[in-house]
């Protein structure tokens, strides 16, 4: 396994693969597709995906590039920050095939670093859907002819807050006796916990400061730097402009709330009228 490179996939990449292949052609052994997200010091993290349509034999595998080139090319005007960074295939062992689409579409027109995300849907390990995530790496001898090999990576299931939440009620339903119910709550009631939560923090920050400065306990560098980052960290705006930014969001926030109870309410006449 490659060390210092960690991928992060998210619940939504997992359930629209199985998804996919839930709906894939009666004709198709596989569903194969792209991986969008974005790649950081030592983590790629994959937060959506899109199926590519392809046509596979024993001897060989054709792919619609251009439907993914497309698909790509929307994604980006939905999302500016969502780069490709590498594609998946249902299955549970890496075939020849897979090297072929490798190499000669992602790794040429996508990144050299591309990563591979291999889904057994099959499940059968222990009755748990196999996720592995490789990086290919060439193979060979110098003058001679190359290959890739591919190297295993450390794969790590990321959430956000709304997706565990849905994962948290999605497993619940797993079992008929479970009493366990997430509760959705508003955005209102979180943004309200985090506040709590960081005044707690910031009490404990200020205690240790005012313990050090009283000499109540040793200074720690570690400690400081972090402190001085974070206070850096902080935005430089001036009260008015603060209010302003504010007001702006409550303003949006509004007039969502207003076209969502407009919408709601025309869909009940049409129910109505029908």
């Amino acid at each position: 396994m490659e060390s210092g490179r960690t991928v992060h996939i998210h619940p939504v990449v997992i359930a629209s693969i199985v998804d996919a292949y839930e709906r894939r052609d009666k004709d198709s052994e596989r569903v194969i597709g792209t991986l969008l997200g974005t790649f950081g010091k030592g983590i790629i993290e994959v937060t959506n995906c899109f199926g590519v349509p392809h046509l596979e034999s024993e001897t060989d595998v054709q792919m619609d590039f251009e439907f993914g080139k497309n698909m790509s090319q929307l994604e980006r005007k939905v999302n500016s920050a969502q780069r490709i960074v590498g594609w998946y295939a249902t299955g549970n062992e890496i075939t020849e095939h897979f090297k072929l689409i490798h190499q000669d579409y992602y790794m040429q027109s996508v990144n050299t670093n591309v990563l591979f995300l291999l889904v057994d849907t099959s499940l059968t390990v222990g009755d748990k859907l196999g996720l592995k995530a490789y990086l290919s790496r060439p193979l060979g001898i110098p003058g001679g002819s190359r290959g890739i090999v591919f190297v295993p990576l450390e794969v790590e299931i990321e959430f956000y807050g709304a997706e565990r939440c849905a994962v948290e009620m999605m497993a619940s339903a797993i079992d008929p006796k479970s009493n366990f119910q997430p509760e959705l709550g508003d955005d209102m009631l979180h943004l309200v916990q985090l506040s709590k939560h960081l005044i707690t923090m910031l009490e404990q920050v200020i205690s240790y400061v005012e313990d050090v400065l009283s000499g109540k306990r040793p200074a720690d560098p570690n400690i400081g730097r972090a402190i001085a980052q974070l206070i850096f960290s902080i935005p430089k705006l001036d009260p008015a402009q603060l209010e302003s930014l504010i007001n702006s969001s409550y303003k949006d926030l509004l007039m969502i709330t207003y076209l969502t109870n407009l919408i709601r309410t025309h869909l009940k006449l049409l129910n109505l009228a029908q």
